[in-house]
């Protein structure tokens, strides 16, 4: 993965929770590597349209990593499915 496409990813990405909002959902994405800043971790994804997405992941103070859903809220959340 080329450094270029890693950082116009981190300027062009969004969440993966929001791809249906963008009509993206039910994409295939391909993962193309990460970025860490400070305690979190952006996982970057290109899905096969050319758009680019991430997910967090927070690391712990234990050292653990963990999606940062499960950091904000102790748990994992589940999707609604319509």
């Amino acid at each position: 993965m080329k450094q270029s496409e890693l950082q116009h990813a981190w300027e062009q990405a969004y969440s993966m929770e929001n791809m249906a909002a963008h009509e993206a959902e039910g994409r295939q994405v391909e993962y193309i590597g990460s970025a860490s800043k400070g305690k979190r971790i952006y996982d970057f994804y290109r899905d096969d349209a050319g758009a680019y997405w991430y997910l967090v992941r927070n690391i712990l103070v234990t050292g653990e990593v963990i999606p940062e859903q499960e950091a904000i809220f102790g748990h994992e959340l589940k999707r609604r499915r319509k």
